[in-house]
């Protein structure tokens, strides 16, 4: 997923106005709509900038190649909507429900967000990826994770149930209970820690070579 963040951040700015559904190559500020059901926006190499979302509902957002930024997202249901190669920065999605995207495209990297208690599962994810992030008891169940990639990234308490993670990058999930009779692992890449607690929970010893 490449997008030119700095390109990005010289956008002009302009201001959302409920009732307008278009947004192209702007900066959108002040979108403050907590605990509302929103009619559906469609933004284009845009970047959406501190909006506060709390608990509500977007049906059939649409978001191609877009930033958001410092954005309050915590308990947001993501009704229908699609995500095509976008980034989330510093954004807080605590709860946040994303099951009823059902097969759109979700092409999503998050960086420095805190997507715990979040339900992501039974979706197709490629290109997903999480850097120092925390994921803790987020539900991944019966998602298709082929090919993600935590990076400094907590999964505590995080739900892998008929997952699939083969050709993941899981090296970098912290506080992780991966386990591969639960889910698809086929050339993942785990950490040593990881891989010595799998092979002692088969009751095989491991030592340092000698």
């Amino acid at each position: 997923m490449n997008l030119d963040l700095d390109a990005l951040l010289e956008l002009p700015t302009q201001g959302y106005e409920r009732g307008a559904w278009l947004y192209e190559e702007v900066i959108v500020t002040g979108l403050n709509e907590p605990g509302e059901e929103l009619e559906p926006v469609e933004l284009y190499q845009s970047v959406l900038r501190g909006a506060i979302l709390t608990g509500a509902q977007l049906r059939r957002w649409v978001f191609e190649g877009c930033l958001l930024i410092g954005c309050e997202l915590s308990n947001v249901s993501f009704e229908q909507c699609s995500f095509e190669g976008c980034h989330f920065i510093d954004c807080k999605l605590v709860g946040s429900d994303w099951r009823a995207c059902g097969s759109l495209k979700l092409s999503l990297s998050f960086k420095g967000c805190d997507l715990s208690y979040s339900l992501m599962s039974g979706l197709s994810l490629p290109e997903l990826s999480f850097e120092d992030c925390r994921c803790h008891e987020l539900s991944f169940a019966q998602s298709d994770l082929r090919g993600a990639r935590w990076l400094n990234s907590s999964v505590l308490g995080a739900q892998f149930e008929d997952a699939k993670l083969d050709g993941a990058e899981l090296s970098g999930a912290l506080d992780e209970r991966f386990d591969p009779s639960e889910c698809s692992m086929r050339g993942a890449t785990i950490s040593v820690s990881t891989a010595i607690r799998l092979a002692e929970a088969q009751g095989l010893k491991v030592s340092a070579d000698p």
